[in-house]
């Protein structure tokens, strides 16, 4: 299993950059952008059960992809 903060970890792993483990620290790194200037590749937070508890990546088209617990997968 991956949650959300783990995809979002992994993926930006893989192009070099590190980001810490969970989606609440994850959440203090890098500059934050405003939703009408989000570009393909920008991080996402959401606050479900408690504050930025959930994480995603925007991939363009109003679309962004993020590991659901609900779905059980990368949705």
């Amino acid at each position: 299993g991956l949650d959300c903060s783990g995809l979002v970890k992994n993926c930006f792993a893989s192009q070099g950059v590190p980001l810490p483990r969970t989606a609440g620290l994850q959440n203090r790194v890098g500059t934050p952008v405003p939703l009408d200037q989000l570009q393909p590749g920008d991080r996402l937070y959401f606050s479900v059960k408690r504050e930025n508890d959930h994480t995603g990546i925007y991939i363009g088209d109003g679309y962004f992809i993020h590991a659901s617990s609900g779905r059980g997968r990368v949705a």
